[in-house]
């Protein structure tokens, strides 16, 4: 792993975060309290950012290493991949939890392929930048 990796995956982690908190804590804010009290008892209202911050971290990575074997190195190609990478994986889970879980409405996961789509393009976007900015030097021993 070299430092592009990990900086272009800290900036990433870093965007998630932050867009998560703007997106469903201020501009979409009521819409998260109706799905949130649509879940009932399965909803978790105090989650740890500690692991929201994992789990952004832990896409950011993936997005990172991905874009580091394809060459991406600037904002509109990382935009373009992650927009594509980020909305197969969340079509894949919502349709797993649409069949999955009685809660789970269309409306609810339309919501959320989009959001997260949008948040792919952006947050694939910075880590794009990134790695077109950051020369590559690895700390690991290379086979």
């Amino acid at each position: 792993m070299n430092k592009k990796v990990i900086y272009s995956a800290l900036g990433g982690a870093l965007t998630l975060f932050l867009l998560g908190g703007l997106v469903f804590e201020v501009l979409l804010k009521d819409l998260s309290n109706d799905i949130m009290n649509s879940m009932g008892d399965a909803a978790n209202r105090n989650p740890s950012f500690g692991v929201i911050a994992a789990a952004q971290l832990s896409i950011s990575l993936l997005l990172a290493l991905l874009f580091n074997l394809l060459n991406v190195k600037n904002f509109k190609e990382g935009a373009m991949h992650g927009a594509w990478i980020v909305f197969l994986i969340a079509l894949w889970f919502d349709l797993w939890m649409f069949a999955s879980f009685t809660f789970m409405t269309l409306s609810m996961s339309l919501v959320d392929i989009a959001t997260n789509t949008i948040f792919g393009a952006v947050t694939g976007g910075v880590i794009g930048l990134i790695q077109g900015k950051v020369v590559a030097k690895s700390y690991l021993p290379q086979h």
